[in-house]
């Protein structure tokens, strides 16, 4: 069925500048969440499935680098160029904690139970926090431990879920392996050295294996041997990986602004889709593995369906319906654009803009096409403060038609420079 339909991918606005960091995380009450970081210093809260603005963390003086949630949800922890790494409440949208760095800070890792904090920073080190003792306000918290070795940059940090390993990646082309909870100095397990260097590290719910993209390939790496598994290549420089939790695909992105689905076994490209207007900095599955979720240069966060044609969250599979025009978001019965509250105010279940998917002749399927369509998710906001959200929501649809035509003539450019190095090519043959 998947290979007669189009991808339909929900563009989730607000953001001012390139999004380079996300994550998914499930609350106890199975809501789920999605948080994002940005280059604008916002890091963006929304619900994991619509998509749907639930509130902004304002308080980092720089742009911010990375983005954690801790395994219920109830924390957030962000890592910025104000050298600074935030804890935040979820629920109340306030800072719980603000921790002092020495330089940049570009990653950050909570541990499942939200008690410990981890940080790679631009000054080469990597601290571990306990965030059960600091005070909001005081900045003098002091690590419980400092771990060094890279020789450049810590850019990202993964925790494994029994929390008895730390990989860290590093701008020295190196992944390394911690026990995060030896003292000073000990800590140091293995380093792994690459030819290219690693932009993404993920590892796998289970802990089993971790997935980097690095040059134009997609490696699958053992936590147990320290060993590749498997190596996918692609034809672009790729930025970011995540790997479906059932370990057969892999989702994968990169400097030629699309997003690929690739067959982790056989290595085949399942899908690719073209939505993002730059580069796309990060992708991430949801906790269920029914959508994923990607972040470009371009400002926006997307969301796709795993498996294009069911229904799931907004997007509503109508049967036998090939003359109906592909993607285009409908308002839903009885629906009302309350808008979403803002962080530290009580947050409500709000109705928003569905996408009716309809079976398409396969000429215009998006992975021959290259093009995937568009909805946009009414919800997201205006990047200004939570105080003007009311003026945000009023305003939203004319902001999004106005998007819309801003991306029509964008990729109306795009084709006509293509066309013009076509043409250029063949004088020169």
């Amino acid at each position: 069925m998947a290979s007669s339909l189009r991808q339909v991918s929900l563009m989730c606005s607000g953001h001012t500048r390139p999004v380079v960091d996300l994550a998914f995380a499930e609350r106890e009450n199975e809501q789920v969440l999605l948080i994002s970081a940005c280059k604008d210093g916002k890091p963006m809260l929304r619900d994991g499935v619509t998509g749907d603005w639930i509130g902004t963390f304002e308080g980092h003086k720089g742009a911010v680098w990375s983005v954690c949630l801790d395994g219920s949800g109830k924390l957030a922890a962000t890592g910025s160029a104000d050298f600074t790494a935030k804890l935040w409440d979820t629920a109340e949208g306030t800072e719980r904690l603000s921790l002092a760095h020495m330089h940049i800070v570009r990653a950050v890792e909570l541990s499942p139970d939200g008690a410990y904090l981890t940080t790679g920073s631009a000054d080469k080190k990597i601290r571990r926090f306990d965030v059960t003792t600091g005070t909001c306000g005081d900045e003098t918290t002091e690590p419980l431990q400092m771990f060094e070795g890279h020789t450049a940059p810590v850019k990202y940090v993964r925790l494994l879920p029994d929390g008895k390993r730390l990989l860290s990646v590093g701008d020295d082309r190196t992944v390394r392996v911690w026990d995060p909870v030896a003292g000073e100095g000990g800590g140091l397990i293995k380093t792994l050295e690459f030819t290219d260097q690693p932009h993404s590290i993920e590892i796998t719910p289970t802990g089993d294996r971790f997935v980097m993209a690095l040059g134009k390939k997609v490696q699958v790496w053992s936590t147990h041997s320290y060993e590749m598994i498997k190596e996918l290549t692609l034809t672009c420089p790729l930025y970011a990986a995540s790997l479906h939790r059932d370990g057969r695909f892999v989702a994968c992105g990169g400097e030629d602004f699309r997003l690929y689905k690739m067959d982790l076994e056989t290595g085949a490209e399942l899908e690719s889709f073209k939505g993002h207007f730059g580069p796309v900095h990060c992708c991430a599955f949801s906790p269920d593995g029914q959508l994923y979720a990607s972040g470009s240069e371009d400002g926006t966060v997307r969301l796709w369906q795993t498996v294009v044609g069911t229904t799931y969250g907004l997007w509503k599979f109508v049967e036998g319906s090939a003359a109906t025009p592909p993607a285009q978001p409908v308002q839903p019965e009885g629906h009302t654009d309350d808008g979403a509250a803002p962080l530290g105010a009580s947050v409500t279940t709000t109705t928003t803009t569905t996408t009716t998917i309809s079976t398409t002749d396969s000429t215009t399927n998006s992975s021959e096409s290259g093009d995937a369509a568009t909805a946009v998710n009414s919800n997201s906001p205006e990047p200004k403060s939570c105080e003007t959200i009311e003026t945000q929501r009023q305003s939203q649809p004319e902001q999004n038609d106005e998007m819309l035509q801003q991306q029509q003539q964008q990729q109306q450019r795009e084709q006509q420079e293509q066309q013009q190095q076509q043409q250029q090519q063949q004088q020169q043959q």
